[in-house]
């Protein structure tokens, strides 16, 4: 997932007016797993849930409404502290509803 993506990308820094920018391309895509597909993982149970890039507000609101119901083998629940990281592509205006839709259950909106 978002914590454990796996993916390998390359690291570019360049100066635009005296400015140090830094950005980033994958080489290999992000995979794109589930809060289910953790609950068996050392990831579960953990404080914080960390989410960024490739997962859209879309994706977000799905992956909040997935913790409400996941539980492990052992019938436990997760309920982290939820922190969200759009990547600048998916912040426009046809995503603000999805946006405002997980709002209420980001802890930090990044």
């Amino acid at each position: 997932m978002w914590m454990v993506s796996g993916s390998k990308f390359l690291s570019h820094y360049y100066r635009v007016k005296e400015v140090l920018i830094f950005s980033f391309e994958y080489i290999s895509p992000p995979p794109h797993r589930t809060i289910q597909s953790l609950a068996e993982t050392p990831v579960f149970g953990s404080e914080y849930l960390h989410i960024s890039p490739p997962y859209t507000p879309e994706d977000t609101v799905t992956i909040l409404e997935d913790l409400r119901t996941v539980t492990n083998a052992n019938g436990e629940t997760w309920r982290p502290k939820v922190i969200y990281e759009p990547h600048p592509r998916t912040c426009e205006p046809s995503q603000r509803g999805w946006l405002e839709r997980a709002a209420p259950y980001i802890d930090i909106l990044s």
